[in-house]
């Protein structure tokens, strides 16, 4: 097949447009096409090209910003989700925050995906957060487990000292019988 006699149909390159508008099966159909022509011959092929790729763009086009606009919509949804993680992380409230935190990464994980530059810094902020949040409170729960450890500790040792200064002051039973002193 010559080159040069390759016709772009751009209704018929439609076809390879599925529902969602995504064009990327009829795009790379069209490239394809090399252009091994004599300049005009090459010219008249990329016009066809571009008339057929802009035919194509023209129909994906309202898929592609309905997929912008749920990614800003994500990232306002992102935002707000990060804004509430970092008001968390001082929080001494363990339970409640821990439950909080949980339900934001669900949150997160549901929200969608972001621009890229903007999803990358929200993700670091929001891990951040999080990793802060959760040291605290591991570091919490680490240092009460040693004060109630201490303080077990504490308490058998002084119930230990109570019950030997009990023993101590207690007269030993007597056996009924005195042991007199002897007399020489």
């Amino acid at each position: 097949v010559d080159r040069r006699q390759f016709h772009i149909d751009a209704p018929r390159l439609a076809d390879f447009v599925d529902d969602a508008g995504c064009f990327v099966a009829g795009e790379l159909a069209l490239r394809r096409v090399s252009v091994d022509a004599p300049w005009g011959d090459a010219e008249r092929l990329w016009d066809r090209f571009r008339a057929a790729t802009d035919f194509i763009r023209a129909r994906c086009e309202p898929h592609f910003q309905k997929m912008r606009e749920e990614r800003v919509a994500s990232l306002e949804k992102k935002s707000a989700i990060v804004i509430e993680a970092e008001s968390l992380v001082e929080s001494s409230d363990w339970a409640k925050a821990t439950v909080r935190f949980q339900e934001l990464q669900k949150a997160w994980e549901e929200s969608g995906s972001a621009p890229r530059d903007a999803g990358r810094e929200l993700s670091q902020r929001f891990r951040a957060a999080s990793n802060a949040f959760f040291t605290r409170r591991r570091e919490d729960l680490a240092s009460r487990k040693k004060v109630e450890e201490g303080g077990a500790r504490h308490g058998q040792f002084r119930k230990g000292r109570e019950c030997a200064a009990e023993h101590s002051t207690t007269p030993a039973p007597s056996s009924g019988r005195h042991v007199s002193s002897r007399r020489h």
